[in-house]
């Protein structure tokens, strides 16, 4: 008795622009996770073993306020990286 073999159902055709486009979105939300948690690592870091229950309200403005610096490019980030290596070995 001779076994059928299955024929694999019609594949959907994707057009490619809109593959690119679910992967740079699959890409930037990806990066926009890992961010997130890493800043909720640092805050907790801070409040946890710095003891800045109080103040972490304070250093949320102050990462924002840096964040705006940045965006306006009053701040590049690069460099502040390269003096935390340089001046403090901290490998970023």
């Amino acid at each position: 008795m001779p076994t059928s073999k299955k024929r694999p159902g019609p594949q959907p055709n994707i057009p490619q622009w809109k593959v690119e486009r679910l992967i740079e979105k699959a890409k930037t939300d990806a990066s926009k996770e890992s961010t997130s948690l890493t800043i909720c690592l640092m805050l907790l870091v801070l409040q946890d073993k710095f003891g800045m229950e109080d103040r972490i309200h304070d250093v949320w403005d102050e990462w924002n306020k840096y964040a705006a610096k940045v965006i306006n490019k009053e701040i590049k980030l690069h460099e502040v990286r390269d003096v935390l290596r340089k001046e403090y070995q901290i490998k970023i």
